[in-house]
């Protein structure tokens, strides 16, 4: 018996040999709060009812699973143009198949190892993509709206095409626009031009992964000579940042000469020039954007952003208010971590719907429980967590957040598959890789974890929470007995932060272990002096909730216990 339609929030359309997949999806939507729409009974062969084509045509999504049995179905690939057609479309893979030829350019998540686990994040990721069909209104008909033109900076001597909506406000977020102009030639030769485009390309596919600004693309037209005024640029595309490039051959090299400037002054606040052999330009194309990319991105304009929301006296946006408490938590101590709670909290009022601020706030609070103790959180985490990743399940900020967050309350199996799926989606930035190793160590998996800091590394050698990479690496040669290694990345934690309260800690204990019991001492005179309110016994539970390996935590903490006795001994 057929299902009575009202208008479903769901569609589900798939081959009846695939039914009890088709079931676990069709009460996985429903667990979300979805209506869904499934056929459960024999097709019969014939053309759609009334009853199904209504509610294929009225549905607010089409879920199509594609299957090797599905994508030879008449009835399944009929739905699917019908579905693509009306823009209803957000299909699945539910095991490895070739899709019909006019579907292989439609983005397609690959659920086929999926096993109905809610939390799944490749799960959560496409719950979201299929809510935000169900809940869309009637933005597309804007979206149809001609766009106008401006004059580029004679850098690039174009006229540019104003993407859909670049002259209203910023989203509920805040977060800075970044105009990237198209990189131009000196040379004249056209196999120089050929790869300034392709890297202009490679270029703002690269940025859009950092997420520290919204890349806008601006489509290029051929003409020629044309003045620009940055301050009028900045106002039409509301850009607060824009970066200009040009290539010219020097004898056997390459030189990319790259600027960034603000917008509104119409100032250079950073110039950098890339020199590599002239030898394979392809070869060039990606490795160059990685780098550029990572300065502009990582380390300039996150600094730029920092600044700017610190020097603010009020009149924060929820975009500010996050980047606040992620400045707060680059220090890492009880205080500041606190701060940071409150800073989260305090964007989400401002946007309760901004995935970003809930995924922020998950991740401090955890974090701070897991490094300082206190009131259990994980109830609240997994709200932020899950809210997050329904509101936006495919932004990798948001994936590396709480791939944190679920490592820090005990979860690092769900941690890591947060962590893949954020390298993934961005595949050369340097936190995602952190975010692997954190995972990694809280399943004693010491090798992965020195992996994933040396692809962190090599990515963004000068990483503000360096410091902090350290201390996961001194964690990891700890775990597989090498003290002396453990004690060289310690030494270097504390270099770049000389309160950073966990690095003290673990000083101790190796120092303690390698006999060197005044390098102890004086390690636990530090920690008590930067945490005075963290007790021997709050160390304790902290070490055993890091190091999963009880033997070698029980030793961490039996070392801490006679650093400790030592230096009270010796005041």
């Amino acid at each position: 018996m057929r299902r009575e339609t009202e208008m479903p929030d769901i569609f589900l359309s798939y081959n009846r040999e695939d039914q009890a997949t088709a079931r676990r999806f069709a009460e996985g939507f429903e667990h979300e709060g979805f209506k869904v729409w499934w056929d459960a009974t024999l097709r019969s062969g014939e053309a759609y009812d009334e009853v199904t084509e209504n509610a294929l045509r009225t549905a607010k999504a089409v879920v199509v699973l594609w299957s090797k049995k599905s994508v030879t179905s008449r009835w399944v690939r009929a739905e699917a143009t019908l579905a693509d057609r009306n823009k209803t479309l957000v299909p699945a893979m539910i095991e490895p198949c070739d899709r019909p030829i006019m579907f292989e350019l439609t983005q397609t998540a690959d659920l086929s190892q999926w096993q109905g686990d809610a939390n799944d994040p490749v799960w959560r990721a496409y719950v979201a993509d299929v809510r935000r069909f169900v809940e869309r209104d009637g933005r597309e008909a804007a979206c149809a709206r001609p766009t106008p033109a401006v004059a580029l900076p004679t850098v690039s001597s174009a006229t540019v095409a104003l993407p859909v909506g670049a002259s209203q406000a910023p989203k509920r977020g805040g977060e800075p626009n970044l105009v990237v102009l198209p990189i131009t030639s000196r040379s004249g030769l056209p196999e120089d031009e050929a790869f300034a485009e392709d890297l202009t390309s490679e270029l703002i596919a690269e940025l859009s992964q950092h997420g520290w600004a919204k890349v806008i693309t601006p489509a290029v037209a051929a003409q020629r000579g044309a003045a620009v005024d940055l301050r009028a640029l900045a106002r039409e595309l509301d850009a607060r940042y824009v970066m200009q490039s040009h290539i010219r051959r020097i004898g056997r090299s390459l030189r990319l000469m790259v600027e960034l400037l603000e917008a509104d002054a119409g100032r250079i606040v950073w110039t950098m020039k890339y020199d590599r052999p002239l030898e394979d330009l392809a070869a060039l194309e990606e490795s160059l954007a990685v780098e550029v990319a990572s300065h502009v991105g990582e380390q300039q304009i996150s600094r730029f952003e920092f600044e700017r929301a610190a020097k603010k006296s009020g009149d924060w946006s929820a975009w500010e208010r996050t980047l606040r408490a992620l400045e707060c938590s680059a220090h890492i101590n009880s205080q500041s971590t606190r701060v940071a709670c409150e800073e989260a909290r305090e964007a989400l009022s401002i946007a309760p719907d901004y995935a970003l601020a809930h995924a922020m706030l998950a991740f401090q609070l955890a974090f701070s429980f897991h490094l300082f103790g206190g009131e259990p959180v994980s109830d609240e985490v997994r709200s932020h967590i899950r809210r997050s990743v329904d509101l936006d399940g495919n932004e990798p900020r948001v994936l590396r957040l709480v791939s944190e967050a679920s490592t820090s309350i005990g979860d690092p199996q769900t941690g890591l598959r947060f962590a893949k799926r954020a390298v993934e989606l961005a595949p050369h930035v340097a936190h995602g890789y952190f975010c692997l190793a954190f995972a990694h160590l809280g399943l004693g998996q010491s090798t992965e974890v020195i992996a994933a800091l040396d692809t962190e590394q090599k990515l963004a050698p000068h990483i503000f929470y360096l410091y902090c990479s350290q201390w996961l690496r001194a964690l990891a040669h700890f775990s597989e007995g090498r003290l002396a290694a453990a004690q060289d990345a310690l030494d270097r934690s504390l270099e770049l932060n000389a309160n950073f309260v966990h690095a003290q800690k673990w000083k101790a204990i190796v120092s303690t272990l390698l006999d060197r019991q005044e390098d102890a001492r004086r390690a636990v005179y530090d920690m008590r002096a930067t945490e005075p309110s963290i007790t021997l016994e709050d160390h304790a539970s902290q070490i055993l909730s890091t190091v999963s390996d009880g033997s070698r935590a029980a030793t961490a903490v039996a070392a801490l216990r006679r650093a400790w006795a030592q230096a009270e001994s010796a005041a």
